[in-house]
Order: structure tokens, then C-alpha cells, then sequence
């Protein structure tokens, strides 16, 4: 199962989704992360530029771990019981620049839940895929985002995003 999730600019409205007011316009890059999905026989192996890690079925990993990412996604998965995982190798790909604003994590998590979830026969609509890549970030790992940047990266198309209502024109 291959999937992918494009990066983001944001043309105006930066962080309105913290301030929790105001409306945001977002558009797609071109440049993305792919998530590509193999079927293992037991636990998840991933592989990514930044290194590989194994992981048991409760996708548990050690604190700093490169790949926490896709380990926060596969237990937020884990967390809602949409689907029964079964084992996988999970290999990342990504051409867009790492910690330079354009909502690498985002769209890492929006691919990962999508690969994920399709590994296992489940799809899921663009809300939802960026509903797991939000929790996952922001709920188990800690880290201070909104829903902006998974909206975006989910829908993959130019979107004005009000607040706080975080609707979808």
C-alpha cells in the first residue's frame, strides 16, 4: 500500500488555528512524504532516512526514537480500534524539507495513517486521516501544533480553514 501526503505553504493566516480565531489560507506543495506498506509477519519495522526502528504489535519505542512519528500514529490507530493492524514494513520516502515550515510532520502523519489503515483494508476520508495525524502529534507526542497543518496536508488542495470552527470551504 503506497500513500502519500503533500507538504503545505500558507499563504495567509499562520497560526490562526493557535490563537483559535481568525481563518487561514493554505495551499499544497508539490513536494510530499510517501508511506509504503508490506505486509511482516509480526510487529512493524520501519525505515526511514533517519534510521530504522522495530516495533512490537503495541507499537511502543524508545524515548527520541527517529521514527516516533509513525510509532505515535500506528498507537493512536492502536487507541481507536478502527482496525486491526497487522504486521508491517513501513517504508518512508520524502522530498520535502524537514523542519522548514512546510508541515513535514503533518504530512508524515497524514501518510502514515494512510497507509496504515489501507494496509489493512480500511480507508479513510481526509478529515479523519488528519482527526489521527493531529492526535497523534499533538496528544502522544507533545507537540504544540493545531489542525491546520493535517488539514492541509490531508486535503491536498487550497483550503480556507475559519476558526474556531476549523470548517472546510
Amino acid at each position: 500500500m503506497l500513500a502519500r501526503a503533500s507538504g503545505r505553504v500558507c499563504l495567509l493566516g499562520e497560526h490562526c488555528d493557535w490563537a483559535g480565531r481568525g481563518s487561514c489560507l493554505v495551499a499544497p506543495l508539490v513536494a510530499g512524504v510517501e508511506v509504503h506498506v508490506r505486509a511482516m509477519d509480526w510487529g512493524f519495522a520501519v525505515h526511514s532516512e533517519l534510521g530504522v526502528s522495530r516495533l512490537g504489535a503495541d507499537a511502543r519505542c524508545v524515548e527520541g526514537d527517529p521514527n516516533r512519528y509513525i510509532a505515535a500514529v500506528l498507537r493512536e490507530l492502536i487507541r481507536r480500534q478502527l482496525i486491526d493492524l497487522p504486521g508491517a514494513r513501513i517504508v518512508v520516502r520524502t522530498d520535502l524539507p524537514m523542519g522548514r515550515g512546510f508541515s513535514s510532520s503533518a504530512a508524515l502523519c497524514v501518510a502514515a495513517a494512510r497507509g496504515l489503515t489501507g494496509h489493512a483494508g480500511v480507508g479513510l476520508s481526509a478529515d479523519e486521516a488528519a482527526d489521527i495525524a493531529l492526535s497523534a502529534e499533538r496528544d502522544d507526542l507533545g507537540v504544540g501544533c493545531g489542525p491546520m497543518d493535517p488539514l492541509a496536508c490531508a486535503h491536498g488542495r487550497v483550503l480556507h480553514i475559519r476558526w474556531p470552527a476549523a470548517s472546510l470551504r
